[in-house]
């Protein structure tokens, strides 16, 4: 609430109390003051409010950012005799655009009167014809996510990349549906794997800090398709992916640990786990969710030489594996080390190789799982995911690692399905989907009606060009939270020391990030604000805390320092 058009606002505790005193169900807008909504307006759109009180006027004005403020709205349609009357203003001049609605109270009525203000509402008429969704499966079909620790999206030959890291997916993307702009909900392990197993964002399904798990309450995707009749099974290498609620709904959950001491790379191969895999499915009931997370090119890179050498031009020296990974390990093993690392760049980009020959090396364990469910009879008919947690960081924006910014390399993961029969093969989705897509998409493909409940929607819907990806993370000591379109990031550093508190990326013209605008965004940013205020994200809901064992487990792992 403004006293002025430029005097300072009350903070949102005060004008909630000026708004609200004793009332459920309107606010309290005392004359010559404002009150202002942030809205994203659709086409053909009208903004209604229901309004009494004693003032003779009432203005609604529409300002978007780097345009002036423009009357939608003004007429005397307050009245004294305690009747509500509708006000409708005419938003089409504004159609796909952000907008600060001012709401002002004239002159009018005692000083202490105030008018009541209640039930706003944006109404669209959009004729346009959707496209045509993806086609179903006519009967439940077997599911299978291959969900990849760390992997960027612009390593993969299907994304653009020049390296050849993964000829089988380029190959799987051709029979497939790719989704050119896919975000994880977070930028590392626990409360991703949690989005994507219960499309939630990470506040509702409580995965939110390294201290805890998916709330009891939460009904994961095994959950619901064992109960239809599924034989649900994981195999996963990711400790933070394994034992916080992750695999809750599954008949068989096999977690391979991570070995620091024993093993160079620590995690267990994704060759490796695709051959206990292989063995399993020998034996394995149908309809079936197989969900196989694996951790190749996560820290510490160790590829095999041969995958080593095929992301390399002919002849040229393959790099000192062990010099590379023992320079870098205090960085990488401490969850994120410093930002910037204590490393040059020309060290980071021999990192970088190492870990496109881990991402050859999970891609060729890929194809091998896709050999397996070939010769089993199970791929034709079957849905196919292959994602990942988040991405890495590569001095992108100054930093290594992953869990520590909102930025793309992290938050742009692969996403690639599937569909039973090979329905849409080869096509591409440029529209926005995110990790919470993937349980409705699954649902439906199995004849299942998605909870409404849910944060995401079926990738089998017609595509939405108002589509917003949140972002959350908690971890080390910082905590922010964004939302993301097709055309704009905003961050909130609410607790990231050395940074602006609002970051602001227009995407279409600065695709890497480089250029805050947040000076020149306020009604983006004051959008952005109120949306994260409504949404789950303002008001995280942690789940149970973890043993004092997998606390020490962490530890041990770097996760959690002493």
């Amino acid at each position: 609430m403004c006293p002025g058009r430029r005097e300072p606002c009350w903070p949102a505790s005060v004008s909630e109390r000026l708004h609200r005193p004793d009332r459920e169900a309107a606010v309290v807008l005392p004359p010559r003051w404002w009150t202002n909504l942030y809205l994203r307006t659709p086409a053909q759109a009208e903004f209604t409010l229901e309004v009494r009180g004693p003032s003779p006027e009432l203005t609604i004005e529409a300002e978007p950012d780097g345009g002036a403020p423009v009357v939608v709205y003004r007429g005397g349609g307050v009245r004294a005799d305690g009747e509500w009357r509708t006000v409708t203003a005419d938003l089409h001049s504004f159609a796909g655009t952000i907008v600060r609605l001012g709401i002002l109270v004239g002159p009018g009525g005692k000083s202490t009167d105030g008018v009541e203000v209640r039930t706003a509402r944006l109404h669209a008429d959009d004729e346009a014809s959707p496209p045509a969704p993806l086609p179903s499966a006519t009967r439940p079909p077997n599911v299978v996510i291959y969900l990849v620790d760390t992997l960027r999206a612009d390593h993969l030959g299907c994304y653009g990349y020049g390296r050849p890291t993964t000829p089988r997916l380029d190959a799987f993307a051709a029979s497939a549906v790719v989704f050119d702009d896919a975000r994880a909900q977070s930028p590392w392990t626990l409360p991703s794997t949690g989005s994507l197993l219960t499309g939630l964002v990470p506040p509702r399904h409580g995965a939110v800090s390294r201290a805890h798990g998916i709330r009891p309450d939460v009904t994961t995707l095994a959950d619901t398709l064992r109960r239809r009749g599924y034989h649900t099974a994981a195999f996963v290498t990711n400790y933070l992916g394994a034992t916080f609620g992750q695999q809750r709904g599954f008949d068989e959950f096999r977690f391979y640990p991570e070995d620091e001491e024993r093993r160079r790379s620590v995690f267990v191969s994704g060759d490796a786990a695709v051959r206990r895999v292989r063995r399993w499915l020998v034996h394995a009931k149908q309809p079936l969710l197989l969900y196989v997370h694996v951790a190749d090119p996560h820290f510490p890179y160790v590829p095999p030489p041969r995958d080593l050498r095929a992301v390399l031009p002919p002849a040229t020296p393959l790099p000192d594996i062990r010099r590379a990974v023992e320079a870098a390990w205090p960085v990488y093993m401490r969850f994120g080390g410093e930002r910037p690392p204590p490393l040059g760049a020309a060290a980071v980009a021999e990192l970088e190789t190492l870990y496109d020959g881990d991402v050859h090396a999970v891609d060729a364990a890929f194809g091998h799982l896709l050999d397996a469910l070939r010769e089993h009879g199970l791929l034709e008919d079957a849905a196919v995911v292959v994602t990942a947690d988040h991405g890495e960081e590569f001095l992108d924006h100054g930093g290594v690692a992953h869990g520590q910014t909102l930025y793309d390399e992290l938050l742009r993961v692969p996403l690639i399905v599937h569909l039973p029969g090979g329905a849409a093969a080869g096509s591409r989705r440029t529209a926005l989907a995110q990790h919470v897509d993937v349980m409705p998409t699954i649902l439906e493909l199995a004849g299942i009606t998605p909870p409404p409940d849910l944060d995401g929607r079926s990738l089998l819907a017609p595509t939405r060009d108002d589509a917003e990806a949140f972002a959350f993370l908690h971890l080390a000591g910082r905590e922010l939270q964004g939302i993301s379109t097709a055309a704009w990031k905003v961050v909130d550093n609410r607790r990231n020391s050395g940074v602006p508190r609002f970051e602001v990326y227009r995407i279409a013209g600065d695709p890497h990030e480089r250029m805050n605008v947040a000076n020149g965004a306020p009604i983006l940013i004051g959008y952005v604000r109120e949306r994260l205020r409504s949404a789950a994200l303002a008001r995280p809901a942690p789940g149970p805390e973890v043993s004092p064992e997998q606390l020490e487990r962490l530890k041990a792992l770097g996760y959690v320092a002493d």
